[in-house]
């Protein structure tokens, strides 16, 4: 019945460690600020960044690129 509702006739779907792979749901890792609130939202892995600004350590909340 479920192929019915949401038509997916002749569409595989991809096993789970293929899917990391090739970095599924994802564009990979790429040097652009990126707004998070978890680690799961970034595809490093890593939210949150501290910088020192003007004396001051500030917690961005953007995904970190190692």
């Amino acid at each position: 019945m479920i192929h019915k509702i949401l038509k997916v006739n002749g569409v595989k779907v991809l096993k789970k460690q293929y899917q990391k792979s090739i970095q599924g749901g994802s564009h990979g890792c790429q040097n652009v600020a990126r707004k998070c609130i978890v680690n799961s939202d970034c595809c490093s892995g890593n939210c949150g960044v501290e910088r020192i600004i003007n004396g001051n350590i500030v917690h961005l909340s953007i995904c970190s690129f190692l």
